[in-house]
C-alpha cells in the first residue's frame, strides 16, 4: 500500500487538476494594470497581461497551464492567479491629496 502526499511547493498550492498562485501587486497596478510574471512547475516564464482593476477576491484563470490529467496526460487542469494587493504603509499629505483628486473627483 502506498499513500502519496503532496509536499508543499513555495509558488503554488495544488486543488485538484489545477494550480493556485497569488500574486503580490502594488495598489497603483491593481488599480492600472499590470503584467504578472509567473515561472511554472517546468521553469518558463509565463506573461500574464491584467487589463482589468484588481478588487478582492479577483482571479485570473490560464487554461491548460495546471497539472496533467493522469488519466490523459495530454491534457492539463488551469492555472488560477489570486491576487494580493499590497497597500502603502504612509502616505504623504502630497500624495494623499494627489490620490483624492483622481479617485475622488
Amino acid at each position: 500500500v502506498f499513500i502519496v502526499k503532496d509536499k508543499p511547493h513555495p509558488r503554488f498550492r495544488r486543488q485538484g487538476i489545477n494550480l493556485i498562485h497569488t500574486a503580490k501587486v502594488p495598489l497603483g497596478k491593481a488599480l492600472t494594470g499590470c503584467t504578472v510574471e509567473i515561472i511554472t512547475l517546468d521553469e518558463r516564464v509565463l506573461h500574464i497581461p491584467i487589463n482589468d482593476i484588481i478588487k478582492p477576491g479577483y482571479t485570473k484563470v490560464v487554461p491548460g497551464e495546471g497539472m496533467p490529467v493522469s488519466a490523459d496526460p495530454t491534457k492539463k487542469g488551469d492555472l488560477v492567479i489570486e491576487f494580493d494587493i499590497e497597500f502603502p504603509t504612509s502616505l504623504t499629505p502630497d500624495r494623499k491629496d494627489l490620490i483624492k483628486k483622481a479617485l475622488l473627483h
